[in-house]
């Protein structure tokens, strides 16, 4: 009996000139079918920014909550401080990822023209 291969879901920008969101791309017998899926830059853009805020977010509260430097162990009481202190340091990342989906954009914005 042959293996029955699931769908192949594959993410792309959408595009006034691109493949419609739900196509289906046929292979060769054995091999699973692609199957298009869009999303708008804007959509992609900020989920990266979200993703690097959060991937910072953790590394910035594993810097200030950790006992890397004696005697700056952080009691209960001061997490919340410690939190914030975490979040305003995981801006810079999530900024300048801002800046350089920015730039993509507007390259391919200006490649249109």
């Amino acid at each position: 009996m042959a293996d029955e291969s699931p769908d192949v879901k594959t993410v792309t920008l959408s595009t006034h000139a691109g493949i419609p969101a739900g196509t289906m791309l046929s292979t060769p017998e054995g091999m699973p079918n692609i199957v298009i899926k869009t999303k708008s830059p804007l959509v992609r853009m900020l989920t990266r920014i979200a993703r690097v805020y959060v991937n910072a977010l953790v590394g910035m509260l594993s810097v200030v909550l950790g006992n890397l430097a004696p005697g700056y162990l952080t009691p209960p009481d001061e997490f919340g401080q410690k939190f914030l202190l975490a979040a305003g340091l995981a801006l810079a990342p999530a900024a300048i990822t801002l800046l350089t989906n920015a730039a993509e954009v507007l390259a391919k914005l200006d490649n249109q023209a």
